[in-house]
């Protein structure tokens, strides 16, 4: 069977997750593709566009669901916005947890892989949550917390159950990439984050 786009994509969404941008080599993805380094240098020309073609394979579905999320819920309170966010955020990272590994191999460094994710993705996404979670300030839904600790608390809490799937795993027995168990990670976290932990009565 003769190896396609799409495996070698599959084969350097993994390398770039593991290993970053500047560890990894366009020989090894080959390898790891089950072809030859000339294939990749003619699908893609160079590891520059791999990873480019790497990245927004997963990164522009989060986009995508964002934009559509402020062109749909005009009728929807800031709170359900955000809720809805969160679910959102937490479907993109249980389909895409090696994108999230892609993330945060980048932002670690200075380099033209972290201007990228932050001006095509990054600044955008937390664009859409801040303006959210000011609408809910203001409406009086939400305490007054400054937006930029609860879009990093909304992101955090949510990706990392996925990326660390494999101590998840080891520890609890717990497959996060089971489609119920991800579902039941969203609505934990809608409900701890919104409703608290604490227990009142007749919890």
């Amino acid at each position: 069977m003769s190896t396609t786009r799409k495996d070698i994509l599959a084969a350097a969404i993994c390398e770039f997750a593991r290993v970053g941008f500047s560890g990894a080599s366009t020989l090894a993805i080959a390898r790891a593709a089950e072809t030859r380094q000339p294939l990749l240098n003619y699908h893609y020309g160079t590891k520059e566009k791999l990873w480019q073609a790497a990245t927004d394979f997963g990164f522009v579905e989060l986009t995508v669901a964002f934009d559509s999320i402020s062109e749909t819920t005009g009728d929807m309170s800031p709170l359900n916005i955000l809720k809805l966010m969160l679910r959102t955020i937490n479907r993109f990272a249980t389909r895409h947890p090696r994108h999230v590994d892609i993330f945060r191999q980048e932002m670690g460094s200075d380099s033209p892989q972290t201007d990228y994710l932050l001006k095509q993705y990054l600044i955008p996404v937390y664009a859409h949550l801040n303006a959210v979670i000011e609408a809910a300030i203001a409406a009086d839904e939400i305490k007054p917390l400054p937006p930029q600790f609860l879009s990093s608390l909304f992101l955090g809490a949510t990706t990392h159950f996925f990326t660390a799937g494999p101590t998840i795993e080891a520890v609890y027995a717990l497959d996060v990439a089971d489609a119920k168990q991800a579902r039941q990670h969203g609505d934990w976290l809608v409900e701890i984050i919104f409703d608290g932990l604490t227990k009142t009565a007749g919890d």
